[in-house]
C-alpha cells in the first residue's frame, strides 16, 4: 500500500505554509512553495482548494496575498490533512461500504482490513502538523518508531521474516556416497 502523491504533496504544502507563513511573515504564495519544494504550481493550486474547503488554510488576495494556516499547526492533525486531500483512510471498499461487498457475510479478512484502517487513522490523528515541525514532535515519533521496530524486527528486512536458525543438535548429516 502506498500513500498517494496527493497526500504527500498536501502535507509538504502545509509544512511549507506553517514554516514560512504568519507570524513569521506575509502569507505564502504557491509559486514560492512550488519553487522551494520542486512541485508543480498547478498541482498545488488544486490541493490548496481542497485544504481551503476543509478549513485548514485561508487565502488572501492582492499583491501580498497567499495562504496561511487557518489554525495553529499544533491544532491541525495529520489525519485532517490526509482526509482533506484524499478522503478518509479506506484501504479496501468493504471497510467503509460493506454493502458493496458480496462476501461481507462470511469474509475472514474484513476484520483485518478494519484493524489496519483503524491503526493508520490512529497514527495520523496522534500527530499534528507541529509534530513534524519541531524537534520534540520528531523525537516522540522517533522513539515510537524505535519501540515498534524493536517489537517487529522483520520489518527492517522489507517485511521478510529472517530464515529459521538451525541449532547444532538439529543439523542433518548427509551419508557419504
Amino acid at each position: 500500500m502506498k500513500i498517494s502523491t496527493r497526500v504527500r504533496y498536501a502535507l509538504r504544502l502545509m509544512l511549507d505554509i506553517a514554516r514560512h507563513g504568519p507570524p513569521n511573515g506575509e502569507p505564502v504564495q504557491l509559486s514560492q512553495v512550488a519553487e522551494r519544494n520542486n512541485l508543480s504550481k498547478g498541482y498545488l493550486e488544486q490541493l490548496a482548494v481542497s485544504l481551503k474547503n476543509a478549513e485548514l488554510i485561508r487565502s488572501s488576495s492582492g499583491r501580498t496575498g497567499g495562504y496561511k494556516l487557518a489554525r495553529p499547526a499544533s491544532e491541525i492533525s495529520l489525519l485532517e490533512i490526509f482526509n482533506a486531500s484524499a478522503g478518509p483512510v479506506n484501504i479496501v471498499e468493504c471497510v467503509m461500504h460493506p454493502e458493496e461487498c458480496m462476501q461481507v457475510e462470511f469474509c475472514r479478512c474484513r476484520g483485518l482490513w478494519q484493524l489496519i484502517n483503524l491503526r493508520i487513522t490512529d497514527v495520523l490523528s496522534d500527530y499534528s502538523l507541529m509534530d513534524l515541525l519541531d524537534e520534540k514532535g520528531l523525537k516522540r515519533m522517533s522513539r515510537e518508531l524505535q519501540q515498534l521496530s524493536a517489537a517487529h524486527p522483520q520489518q527492517g528486512q522489507g517485511g521478510k521474516r529472517p530464515p529459521p536458525r538451525m541449532s547444532p543438535s538439529k543439523t542433518v548429516r548427509m551419508p557419504n556416497t
